[in-house]
């Protein structure tokens, strides 16, 4: 669900550029709504989703890395170079009616929305020749995405402040690297999509089989998305509810099972070991296990567990507060949205209806 639900907003923003790139382009004339690009945008990626797993994407990877680059420079020139003159004149209707904890906690949906690769890693894994390198691969691009996010948000906040979009590319002004980047960033959500679906479908395929589920499954985000009110929200909602337990909550609770079972596998040992030295009349052995070097050891083994133990139950318990609160936040805030701006589906079923 949490894999099949993250394109969902991929596909909201990259037909949100298309659309706001035939605005910037044409002068307002090209009005092409992002409610019928969601679904030119799908039917393109039907015949893209039937390439197979990530080994069969290197090209389509590749490119995408290469996009995310281009994109992240055009952007940070087009932020360097605008003035808050120059900026398009934004409506905060909507966005003055969220207090500052709202605002805390859709970002804590929208960053865990972020560490949605970890579902594709044991795939990726899988399909890589030095399996062993997958901990310095997956550290370098958290490294390096982190590292662009946090460049374009201190550069957007200083020279935009409050005045920022949920969109960045609607809140810089008309430049030629500006569509650049919008194409690039539609071009490289529709690639990502691909690649961090594809294992989805294929399994999805298998547990149905039907060989062509990967077009049911596209046509049903593009019907999902088309009824949604807005991509930030339902980034924040999905990351919130299924990427943040999935990322913060069921790790640390696995790796304390796992403690568990070490511990318990310890003392069976321990006691056959001792039960051995007894029985076999070992006094060398019984005081080389009770000696004090050992304890030491021992109890520094069990102080540093102590801490990992105090270390995960706290990860859990703030991220399930985190959760709750989240959610809540996002349904209340998407309720409202809805009420303040009617989505696609409504909009279009409504024209259809009209013609």
């Amino acid at each position: 669900m949490t894999i099949f639900c993250g394109g969902i907003p991929n596909l909201i923003v990259a037909s949100q550029n298309l659309q706001l790139l035939g605005l910037r382009l044409s002068d307002n004339a090209f009005d092409v709504s992002f409610c019928y690009w969601i679904i030119i945008l799908g039917t393109i990626l039907c015949p893209v989703l039937w390439l197979g797993s990530p080994k069969d994407m290197k090209l389509l990877c590749s490119i995408s890395v290469t996009i995310v680059i281009l994109v992240f420079l055009l952007v940070v020139g087009c932020l360097i170079f605008s003035s808050m003159e120059q900026a398009p004149e934004t409506d905060n209707a909507f966005k003055s009616q969220r207090s500052l904890w709202e605002l805390i906690f859709i970002s804590y949906g929208i960053i865990s929305f972020q560490y949605d690769i970890h579902p594709s890693i044991l795939t990726i894994q899988v399909d890589m020749k030095e399996k062993s390198k997958l901990n310095s691969a997956v550290i370098g691009a958290f490294t390096l995405s982190l590292a662009m996010f946090l460049t374009v948000t201190v550069t957007a906040a200083i020279k935009f402040g409050s005045s920022v979009r949920p969109s960045l590319l609607e809140t810089l002004p008309t430049t030629i690297p500006l569509h650049f980047a919008a194409f690039f960033v539609a071009l490289q959500l529709c690639l990502s999509s691909a690649v961090s679906n594809s294992a989805l479908y294929q399994h999805m395929e298998d547990c149905m089989e039907i060989s062509r589920g990967k077009t049911t499954l596209t046509l049903l985000a593009v019907l999902i998305a088309e009824s949604v009110p807005r991509f930030d929200l339902v980034m924040s909602l999905i990351g919130g509810t299924l990427t943040g337990p999935l990322v913060f909550i069921l790790p640390p609770l696995f790796y304390l099972k796992m403690l568990s079972i070490e511990s318990k596998h310890e003392k069976e040992v321990t006691l056959v070991n001792f039960t051995k030295s007894v029985y076999n009349g070992d006094e060398e052995t019984s005081l080389l296990t009770n000696s004090d070097g050992n304890r030491c050891r021992k109890q520094e083994q069990e102080l540093g567990k102590s801490i990992e133990i105090a270390c995960c139950i706290t990860i859990v318990a703030v991220s399930a507060v985190c959760t709750v609160v989240t959610t809540y936040v996002n349904v209340k805030s998407a309720i409202a949205f809805t009420d303040f701006t009617q989505p696609c589906i409504y909009n279009v079923s409504k024209t259809l209806v009209k013609s």
